[in-house]
């Protein structure tokens, strides 16, 4: 029975609009982002990106958001658009130490246009 269950396709998203589904969609990373010693203050404001401590060895990423960008510090929110989001003031060159960027999430879409096309079925973003 572990066998099969390693033999399955690939996840991939589906959208569900009017109560037919749509085709499938694959998830898609907008890139790999800045590399300098200051990456953070380099994505600007809005921008949405998954990393890790530099020093840390398990499995699990990171998603934040900028949600304001100032001279001396930056305001992430930590897991946006989620009910348990967390927002903070942070050194920008104190976290771009501390932590590793791993990808820069797409843009959301603007609903207005009807695209949904990376917004997952039951997000609770606006």
């Amino acid at each position: 029975m572990a066998k099969a269950l390693t033999v399955q396709k690939p996840l991939v998203l589906g959208v569900i609009q009017g109560g037919k589904q749509d085709e499938e969609v694959e998830p898609k990373l907008a890139g790999s982002g800045p590399k300098g010693p200051d990456w953070l203050r380099e994505l600007g404001y809005g921008a949405r990106f998954v990393c890790h401590q530099v020093h840390f060895a398990g499995c699990w990423l990171d998603m934040y958001g900028v949600a304001f960008v100032m001279d001396e510090c930056i305001l992430l929110i930590k897991n946006p658009g989620t009910l348990g989001g967390e927002v903070g003031w942070v050194d920008s060159k104190r976290f771009s130490q501390q932590y590793k960027l791993v990808a820069v999430l797409p843009e959301k879409p603007d609903k207005e246009a009807g695209s949904n096309e990376h917004n997952l079925p039951g997000s609770t973003d606006s």
